[in-house]
């Protein structure tokens, strides 16, 4: 007769030995040795403990007839939902466990080659997973079970293509390296799937440091593209954190260029070729795609150093590719970088730029991220530097929101302000005037020594967010000052 979960006792005597893997290992070997040794049984119906559902998402099919039969009446168990996975994504996920096979819940994965019932070692392997089965089914709790084969650990691989690949001379000695690296983030995926499967944090964190290990290292060694085709692979957030810290840090409009070039297909976004000569043409035909991949970035999770990476990002464009020019720049008001009254610096190709020309393009660029331009603000001093005559100089500012909740306006706004190539985050608030005291306040940050005598302008932006000419000249624009603020007389001093 076929044995029942009931009145299995050579079964159920394993099943209080240790919890441990290793010590479930020892058991399935026990189990499977004493199935194989066995005479099946003659097949007939009986009951069985409800089965651990599988929820790895890999192409299975059942056992056959005739292997299911004779492994059924060995164990005495229905294995009527027990189903196979022997394709590639299978050999992938297996190997990334440096598994011959391994079983959860009722679905067994098996490597290449290694589901062979008609060999005696491979039925011996599907006797061993068969056990894992059901030592699950007892506990009703699935966990990846795995047959181990020799071979070098994940992290050892890393460690070693990280060697490799510092150690070659030229591409040509990287390119073989480089399918090998991109061939091993496939089993580190399967690995970090397995492990996210199980919920074992410890190989979640191991197979994560692997993947970032090599990615890092085909990023510092001249395979920038490769890399970042690693971490598309990967779809790993820390892997695309660990490429892109590693890619960060391109000086001037050439360094800016080549980065920007190499990040934009982690955005799924492609920019046109570099061209340092046309920087400004280059800047407007590319500031869309260079938005839409800052924005993409956050969206998947990637963090920057300190705060959101698209923030970061944006200020390494201002602070790289614009040059501060100690003349009155006059910026386009929506902040196109071709626009005739721009020039650029020709020994760096940086394009010049004084506070409202930063502002405008800041705002334009921040605007293809899911930013609304929310308003400029103009302070004007009326005075001058302690022991000059000279008045000093206006400084121009930007405000934009983004709605917390983009289904709930009344959640409120994130502010950020733009104030040269700084970008300062102002928190959550209800509307824009809850806003412009820390407006104010960034804006006021340039001066050195702090002014005492200035007035303050704020306008709205535009539909489309344009800057508002008349804040270029408020006074004689007859705008009236949001604030203005006045030095507070000394006592006894004679006015």
């Amino acid at each position: 007769m076929r044995f029942s979960f009931a009145n299995m006792s050579w079964l159920s005597q394993g099943a209080t030995q240790a919890h441990t893997a290793a010590g479930r290992e020892r058991e399935a070997n026990e189990l499977a040795d004493s199935a194989l040794s066995r005479t099946p049984a003659p097949r007939q119906a009986g009951p069985a403990r409800e089965p651990v559902a599988n929820r790895l998402d890999l192409a299975s099919q059942p056992l056959a007839p005739t292997t299911r039969a004779d492994m059924e009446g060995r164990f005495g168990c229905d294995f009527s939902q027990v189903r196979v996975s022997t394709d590639a994504k299978a050999d992938r996920t297996a190997s990334g466990l440096h598994a011959r096979g391994f079983a959860y819940g009722n679905q067994l994965v098996f490597a290449r080659n290694e589901f062979a019932p008609h060999t005696p070692s491979g039925r011996r392997l599907l006797a061993h997973e068969l056990a894992h089965v059901t030592q699950q089914r007892q506990s009703g709790r699935a966990e990846i079970a795995r047959q181990g084969k020799p071979g070098p650990s994940l992290e050892d691989e890393a460690s070693q293509l990280q060697v490799d690949l510092g150690a070659a001379a030229d591409a040509a000695a990287r390119k073989p390296l480089v399918t090998k690296a991109l061939d091993f983030c496939g089993r580190g995926v399967a690995a970090l799937t397995a492990a996210k499967t199980s919920n074992k944090t410890d190989d979640i964190e191991k197979c994560r440091d692997a993947l970032k290990k090599v990615a890092r290292a085909l990023s510092a060694n001249g395979e920038r593209d490769a890399a970042v085709q690693f971490a598309i692979k990967s779809n790993d957030p820390e892997v695309y954190g660990a490429v892109v810290s590693n890619m960060r840090g391109g000086s001037g409009v050439s360094g800016q260029q080549s980065f920007l070039r190499q990040l934009a297909p982690l955005g799924g976004q492609t920019l046109t070729a570099e061209d340092t000569k046309h920087s400004q043409k280059w800047l407007k035909d590319n500031t869309s795609a260079i938005g839409k991949t800052f924005a993409e970035l956050d969206k998947k999770g990637v963090k920057g150093l300190k705060r959101d990476l698209s923030l970061e990002l944006s200020e390494d464009v201002l602070k790289e590719y614009y040059t501060h020019s100690p003349d009155d720049e006059k910026p386009d008001l929506l902040g196109d970088p071709t626009a005739k009254t721009l020039k650029t610096d020709q020994s760096t190709n940086q394009i010049k730029a004084d506070c409202d020309v930063y502002a405008t393009y800041a705002a334009r660029l921040l605007r293809e991220q899911g930013w609304t331009t929310a308003m400029y603000m103009t302070i004007i001093p009326n005075e001058a530097k302690p022991g000059e005559t000279k008045i000093r100089d206006a400084h121009a500012v930007a405000l934009a929101r983004k709605q917390v909740d983009p289904s709930d306006a009344s959640k409120g706004y994130k502010f950020i302000g733009v104030s040269n190539t700084t970008i300062s985050e102002f928190g959550t608030k209800t509307d824009n005037k809850t806003a412009l005291p820390d407006l104010k306040a960034l804006a006021l940050t340039v001066y050195d020594p702090p002014l005492q005598n200035y007035d303050v302008y704020a306008a709205d932006a535009g539909t489309n967010g344009e800057f508002d000419p008349k804040l270029l000249d408020p006074k004689n624009n007859k705008l009236v000052p949001m604030e203005s603020i006045r030095p507070t007389p000394v006592k006894g001093a004679t006015p």
